[in-house]
């Protein structure tokens, strides 16, 4: 008796995996249906909108329009499931773009870390993802574009995502730092972008800038004499082809980045 009890025991335990089996299959079935049915009712509303273009003739085709799709959860999703789909050359932007505008640090860090390239420079402002956070000179002088980057200037998550977009081997050009460095209003970034920026160029050199720090009561004319070497080794800043400036106004820009980089470094090592 004791023999058929554990039997029937075990093939009411199987009926009940088998059951809840089915029931897992049949409800991811009907979750995959729907996802791909939501999913194609948002490419469809992505295809039916006008390629990003920065023009005073049409404010209302700019990335930023397009990126306010993107602070919807269901959005974000397919961009990430996305990443390589040919919708986004077609409206002249990129799931990096579009996350920076965002501000949408989780995103970007999921789509660096899908090897998408950090570098990669957009159709529609011609800038890379980082050159959206700080006030560059643009290819396109668009006043459309001019107030996009504004309101990016004010925001006080730009910090953060400058941070997370240099952690991730965001590229910073001799024309970045110079930007970077003399105009006000991006001054907040100067920190991290020097420390990326010897980084990238020069990782020994910040051992270096360490050292002057902690042994010297004034370390800054040994620090500016440093990065002076480093930002002198850099290609220079060109627009279409031409080289931006002069020689002897390259080596005042020079002169002056370099000081307020070490200043900027020394302060932040005595707070």
């Amino acid at each position: 008796m004791k023999i058929i009890f554990t039997s029937l025991n075990a093939i009411i335990i199987g009926a009940r995996q088998g059951y809840f089996t089915i029931i897992e299959q049949l409800a991811k079935q009907y979750h995959k249906h729907h996802r791909d049915k939501a999913d194609k009712l948002i490419e469809n509303i992505l295809q039916s909108k006008p390629s990003c273009v920065y023009s005073d003739h049409c404010p209302k085709q700019t990335p930023e329009q397009f990126a306010e799709h993107f602070n919807k959860k269901p959005f974000t999703r397919w961009l990430l499931n996305n990443s390589g789909h040919k919708i986004w050359g077609e409206k002249n932007t990129s799931p990096l773009h579009i996350t920076t505008r965002c501000l949408d640090e989780l995103s970007i860090t999921a789509l660096t870390q899908q090897g998408y390239p950090i570098n990669h420079r957009e159709e529609a402002s011609q800038l890379t993802a980082i050159e959206l956070l700080f006030n560059t000179e643009p290819r396109n002088r668009s006043q459309a574009l001019r107030k996009a980057q504004a309101m990016r200037m004010r925001h006080p998550n730009r910090q953060f995502i400058f941070k997370t977009l240099c952690a991730a081997g965001a590229e910073l050009t001799l024309d970045n730092l110079i930007q970077i460095a003399t105009v006000r209003s991006n001054h907040t970034l100067l920190h991290d972008a020097s420390t990326h920026f010897i980084r990238q160029n020069s990782p020994k050199a910040l051992s270096m800038i360490q050292q002057y720090l902690d042994s010297k009561s004034y370390p800054i004319p040994s620090i500016q004499k440093l990065i002076k070497q480093i930002l002198s080794k850099s290609h220079p800043p060109t627009i279409h082809g031409k080289q931006t400036y002069s020689t002897d106004q390259l080596s005042i820009l020079i002169h002056t980045v370099s000081h307020h980089m070490a200043q900027t470094l020394y302060q932040a090592h005595l707070q």
